[in-house]
């Protein structure tokens, strides 16, 4: 047969591969991908709530994405298939609010908590922003903490960080700002008549002096006016525009501001070292008196932002311990999120490890994400708290530590 033809009949045989292959792979129901981490059962009721809330779109490839994104963290999170439903479902909402995961996967921890849709795109948009303005992330989660205690509405946390992020570009005290505001501004702004709302804004931005803030803060106000009281594909939609109209604006201000980063290089004298014994110095690290002071905190439960034995978080937890009397690392050494925490002492090899390194995990796509710290405690053991258990010990050779390790840090210099 003359090349010609067969040329045809090879190309046309090669496109029904490339269909094939594609069509069944996007074909193939994302509960596949559920497999090795839910029962048979439990992968059923996740695939019909996700079915029943998302219809067609339940078989796409961007919810196979999310769903591979969001396992991790729901094995480390210990989620129900319910929870675990609801936390795909609500991050298809994010993003088709234009917030990507990468923004506020921080958020689901908290997932379950959420009364509505709304409020978590709400406040998945407060995450994105502080993203974008690059706004600490001691200062995000402080101000997560107070809207917790505070109940506030997913809005009223919007209104809040782009005041924040302002009152920084204004180089006003952050904790004094922030302070004065989660002790003023009212829970529910949502509800605020407009000219009230306006008023409130005015008053929380007063001593902003810069003329380029200031002549922000009009767009600011019409942008805030038009996303509240708003529902379903209003408020998605709505979103979308918000992100177009002033977040390019408000988040350039953002980016003048001067960041804090913590020290890395501290002197004697700003480690509270003044004498080299043993009996002295906090860098001798006694066992026993790590493991009286993690027993205190077992069973405390986990608190976004928190800090204390009425709830912590990961990070609020390991700078706890390593900061009471008993073990006395000065403050000033340990940073408050995880992601700074793996920047101070020395990095050490996980053969390496001794009790009161701290230890570091990635449930991110992206692995080079700091998501979780613990306490090493020696022999593959490690302290931590967790979304759904509270303050627990586990071992370092379960499945999903180990596959999600990233590092350890070395804080003291010797342990007996």
């Amino acid at each position: 047969m003359p090349i010609p033809i067969q040329r045809p009949i090879m190309v046309f045989f090669l496109i029904s591969i490339l269909i094939f292959f594609k069509t069944n792979l996007y074909s193939e129901d994302f509960s596949g991908l559920l497999k090795d981490d839910f029962n048979k059962q439990q992968t059923l009721l996740i695939r019909n709530e996700v079915r029943k809330k998302l219809g067609d779109r339940s078989n796409s490839p961007k919810i196979k994405e999310l769903t591979s994104k969001i396992l991790p963290w729901a094995v480390m999170e210990n989620l129900s298939p319910a929870e675990f439903a609801n936390a795909l479902v609500r991050m298809v909402g994010s993003e088709d609010a234009g917030i990507p995961f990468e923004s506020n996967e921080d958020l689901l921890p908290l997932i379950s908590g959420f009364k509505s849709n709304e409020e978590f795109l709400y406040v998945s948009k407060f995450f994105r922003e502080s993203e974008e303005a690059e706004l600490p992330v001691e200062f995000r989660d402080k101000l997560v903490f107070e809207s917790q205690k505070k109940t506030w509405d997913g809005f009223t946390l919007v209104l809040a960080g782009r005041l924040l992020i302002l009152s920084r570009r204004e180089k006003l005290d952050t904790d004094v700002y922030l302070k004065n505001l989660t002790a003023k501004i009212p829970p529910k702004t949502s509800q605020l008549p407009d000219d009230a709302l306006n008023s409130l804004i005015m008053v929380f931005s007063e001593n902003f002096s810069s003329q380029e803030t200031v002549n922000r803060l009009p767009s600011l106000q019409k942008d805030l006016l038009e996303l509240r009281k708003l529902a379903g594909k209003k408020l998605t939609k709505q979103l979308q525009v918000s992100a177009r109209n002033v977040d390019a604006g408000l988040l350039s201000l953002g980016q003048l501001e001067i960041r804090e980063r913590p020290k890395l290089n501290l002197s004697a004298e700003d480690l509270g070292i003044t004498n080299t014994s043993e009996g002295k110095d906090w860098r001798y690290l006694s066992i026993g008196s790590l493991e009286t002071v993690v027993s205190d905190w077992i069973g405390t439960r986990y608190q976004y932002g928190g800090s204390s034995k009425s709830g912590t978080d990961c990070s609020g937890f390991t700078r706890s311990v390593l900061t009471d009397e008993r073990l006395g690392v000065p403050g000033k050494l340990l940073p408050r999120s995880a992601s700074d925490q793996a920047r101070i002492g020395d990095s050490i090899n996980r053969s390496d490890l001794k009790a009161g390194d701290l230890v570091f995990f990635s449930a991110s796509p992206n692995q080079s994400k700091i998501t979780h710290v613990g306490l090493s405690m020696g022999k593959s053991k490690f302290s931590h708290a967790s979304s759904s258990r509270g303050v627990i010990v586990q071992s370092l050779d379960e499945k999903w530590w180990t596959d999600r390790y990233t590092g350890a840090r070395r804080i003291f210099s010797k342990v007996k």
